[in-house]
């Protein structure tokens, strides 16, 4: 199967679960996954179990704009909150896009991991953001 092809083909949260839950994530600081809730596993394609252990750059899609990661690294890196909107890559090679807020977790004072919650996005948001991305992939060549 042609792998361009298959990351084309997209997966909506309203697809997978019918409720409002959000889709979550735990990482450590080394950007290993520690925890998935049952959303996060439905919509990766992935068994919760598959996950733990795993970088997460294994959920990132090649349509991503550097400059988002970096943004978002940046931030993480220096114990701040993020907020945007990722396109995940899922494990059959399909793909979905989430609302994403990423947050330190603290332990006494200690930075230990980031916690994403994932939301859907609404199709106009989907629009533009692909837009906004495409024209940014196009200035990073």
């Amino acid at each position: 199967m042609n792998k361009r092809f298959t990351i084309e083909k997209e997966v909506k949260f309203k697809d997978i679960i019918a409720s409002e839950r959000p889709a979550v994530i735990k990482i450590d600081t080394n950007g290993k996954i520690t925890y998935a809730n049952t959303v996060f596993g439905m919509l990766s394609g992935y068994k919760r179990e598959e996950l733990l252990g795993r970088p997460e750059s294994i959920l990132r899609h090649p349509d991503m704009p550097n400059a988002i990661i970096e943004d978002m690294q940046r931030k993480l890196k220096n114990n701040e909150s993020w907020s945007g909107f990722v396109k995940f890559l899922r494990k059959d090679g399909r793909f979905f896009w989430a609302d994403t807020f990423i947050s330190p977790i603290r332990e006494d004072g200690k930075v230990v991991g980031f916690i994403l919650i994932n939301r859907g996005v609404s199709e106009d948001i989907v629009r533009e953001v692909k837009e906004k991305y495409e024209t940014m992939r196009r200035e990073e060549k």
